[in-house]
Order: structure tokens, then C-alpha cells, then sequence
């Protein structure tokens, strides 16, 4: 079973974004939003496929808050993490997604209906 996976969601703009998460189910990475479903796709075959990527560290000085993001070789940030309180826990995710993404699994979750306002059911 792998410890990480790839799933794949639609925003309501008919735009597409990956998130990395790992065994439970916590969100390591969101990528940005892409025009297409292939275009997404292809980011994710290649971080996994290819390791020219780099993670970049950040500190919000105003929070004291801690983040990284993944830079395609090309420059362009292709995810961000969430914010951590603690530098170090930060840093084991880096290590577990650097040792585990090529072996992530991959989950089409944008075809999943959403509801974005109460639905109210006779029975």
C-alpha cells in the first residue's frame, strides 16, 4: 500500500488541482489550479517520473509560521504545503514526500458531485 497518494479535484471554475496526502489522509502539498485535466496530470507524472524539482523553504516572520513549495526546473511553483508551527515536522514531510512521490498512488476525485448549498429531502 503506498504511503502517499495523489488525488486529483475539479474547483467550481472547472479548474483542476492535485493534493498530496499521505497514509492518513492528511494534506501534504496543494498544487495550483490548471486549465485542463491532462495539464495537471502531467505535473503529477512528472514530480514523479522526473526529480528535477526543488523545495523551497518559507518563514511568515509576522506568524512564525513555516511552509514549502515545490519549483518546477522551469521556475514556476508547481505546489505549496500547508503552514507548520514546527520547523522540524515540516522538514520530516519533505523527506517522506522526496523518498515517497514516485511511488504515490494516483485518485480522480474531480468527478465527484459536490454540493455547495443545503439539500433539503422529503421522506
Amino acid at each position: 500500500m503506498p504511503i502517499l497518494k495523489f488525488t486529483v479535484h475539479k474547483t467550481t471554475e472547472e479548474e483542476f488541482y492535485f493534493r498530496l496526502r499521505n497514509i492518513a489522509d492528511e494534506v501534504m502539498i496543494t498544487s495550483r489550479n490548471y486549465s485542463g485535466f491532462s495539464n495537471c496530470i502531467n505535473d503529477i507524472c512528472c514530480l514523479q517520473a522526473y526529480k528535477d524539482f526543488s523545495i523551497e523553504q518559507d518563514l511568515q516572520f509576522a506568524t512564525g509560521q513555516y511552509r514549502f513549495a515545490l519549483r518546477s526546473a522551469n521556475g514556476r511553483i508547481i505546489a505549496k504545503s500547508p503552514y507548520y508551527l514546527v520547523r522540524t515536522r515540516m522538514i520530516q514531510d519533505m523527506k517522506v514526500i522526496c523518498e515517497n512521490m514516485r511511488e504515490a498512488a494516483v485518485e480522480d476525485r474531480s468527478t465527484l458531485v459536490k454540493f455547495f448549498r443545503r439539500v433539503n429531502t422529503k421522506i
